[in-house]
C-alpha cells in the first residue's frame, strides 16, 4: 500500500545518506529472490540490477519469483520502463511481443506497454493496443494520456479529444495539465 511504499522510500533515502544504500539494495534483492518481498516498492531496486537490453530474459526470470502478484507485476512494469527509458526500444518491443497475452491481461502492465510503444514512436501500434480502453475501468489517467498523444500525433488532435476529456474527468493526476493543454489544442486547431 501507499504507506508501506513511502516507508520504504524514506528508508532508502536515509540509507543513501549514510552511504549504506548498496547494503539495503542487496537486502531487498535477497528478500525478492527468497520470496519474502511483500511490497511492490521493491521493484525499482530489483529492476536496476538488470540490463535494459535483456528485458525479455529478465521478465522470464521475474515469473519464477515466488512473490505476490502485485510485486511481480510491478517488477515487470519497471523492467519495461527501464528498457524504454534507456532507449532499448527493440529489446522492450521483443519483450512485449513475447509476453503479449500476460501484459494485456493486467491493466497496470497494459498501461506500461502503452508507455513503451509511445516512447518507441509506435503510435499506430499503441492505438491498436489501447483499443479496449473503455473496457478497463481500472485504467489510470497516465495510461490514457499515452493513447491521447498517439491519437493526436497519428490521427490529428480532434481524434484525441474524447480521450483527453476522459483524463480530465478522472480528476487530479500527474497528467491533468497535459490533458487540459491537449484538449485546448484540439479546440484551437
Amino acid at each position: 500500500d501507499g504507506e508501506a511504499e513511502w516507508a520504504l522510500h524514506v528508508l532508502q533515502e536515509a540509507w543513501q545518506k549514510t552511504k549504506s544504500r548498496g547494503l539495503l539494495d542487496q537486502m531487498i534483492i535477497k528478500a525478492v529472490r527468497e520470496g519474502r518481498a511483500k511490497n511492490p516498492g521493491v521493484s525499482s531496486t530489483w529492476a536496476k540490477q538488470h540490463q535494459p537490453a535483456r528485458v525479455a530474459a529478465d521478465m522470464r526470470d521475474a515469473f519464477a519469483l515466488r512473490v505476490p502478484p502485485a510485486v511481480r507485476d510491478t517488477i515487470l512494469r519497471d523492467l519495461l520502463y527501464q528498457a524504454s527509458d534507456a532507449k532499448a526500444h527493440d529489446a522492450a518491443l521483443r519483450a512485449v511481443k513475447e509476453f503479449r497475452d500476460l501484459l494485456r491481461g493486467r491493466t497496470m502492465l497494459w498501461g506500461a506497454v502503452s508507455y513503451v510503444l509511445f516512447q518507441a514512436g509506435r503510435h499506430r501500434e499503441l492505438i491498436e493496443w489501447c483499443a479496449d480502453w473503455k473496457e478497463r475501468p481500472d485504467r489510470e489517467a497516465w495510461m490514457m494520456s499515452n493513447l491521447a498523444m498517439a491519437l493526436a500525433w497519428d490521427c490529428g488532435p480532434v481524434a484525441a479529444a474524447g480521450v483527453w476529456e476522459e483524463v480530465l474527468a478522472a480528476g487530479a493526476s500527474n497528467v491533468w495539465m497535459q490533458a487540459a493543454a491537449g484538449l485546448a489544442f484540439t479546440h484551437a486547431v
